[in-house]
């Protein structure tokens, strides 16, 4: 297929006003070429990605990836107190694989009562007990609480990046997708309105292969 558009491209630097048939029929075939191109992405090899079909895939990934960030990301809470805890426990747990994990457990105080907090996250390395941590409470609710820093902390943001990032990327595919399509609808249509003028058409395959042929000649 490359090759017979760039052999078409070729003809057309002598054949492009001689002959209204063989360039319409060269217009509409770079035109529907153009516009497979916008929606499969199949010459820049990105069909899971740098295309139309590939853009709507990365925004339902955008979509997905910053909706689990902001699920896993902890209530606002009006009345947010700030204080220093600690890793007081280490649930030993198995992750997807069935390999041990640990589940951290902190702990903080508040008036004078001590409260526990189990971790979301696991991490195949054992947390060092007696580490301080911040966490975040409420203040009318003390039990209402989150770790701020940490793993705890940034692991929702990776999710809400990676959401950001493919967004991003599903514009800009999207942009280069349009361009080409609207490219490949005005040479379409103007192969047609060509093709519309021409008094010696053989056919649309056969003005093809003419205009082809005579690249090949001019070779």
């Amino acid at each position: 297929m490359l090759s017979k558009i760039k052999t078409i491209f070729n003809s057309l630097k002598t054949n492009w006003s001689s002959d209204p048939a063989a360039r319409g029929a060269a217009k509409m075939a770079m035109g529907a070429a153009f516009m497979a191109e916008g929606i499969f992405g199949f010459v820049r090899g990105s069909r899971s990605s740098n295309s139309l079909l590939g853009a709507m895939v990365l925004v339902i990934g955008a979509v997905v990836f910053a909706s689990v960030g902001i699920y896993m990301s902890p209530d606002e809470y009006p009345d947010a107190v700030q204080v220093q805890g600690k890793v007081s426990e280490a649930h030993r747990v198995r992750d997807s694989d069935r390999k041990h994990a640990y589940s951290p457990v902190y702990s903080y105080d508040v008036d004078g009562k001590t409260y526990t907090l189990t971790s979301s996250i696991t991490t195949n390395k054992r947390p060092t007990l007696g580490s301080s941590v911040k966490i975040i409470y409420s203040a009318s609710e003390p039990r209402n609480a989150y770790r701020q820093d940490g793993m705890d902390g940034w692991f929702p943001w990776v999710f809400i990046g990676s959401g950001a990032f493919l967004a991003l990327w599903a514009a800009y595919a999207l942009l280069i997708s349009i361009a080409l399509l609207i490219v490949g609808i005005i040479l379409f249509r103007s192969g047609r309105k060509d093709r519309a003028t021409a008094e010696n058409s053989e056919g649309f395959i056969q003005d093809l292969l003419s205009l082809m042929n005579q690249a090949k000649k001019s070779e």
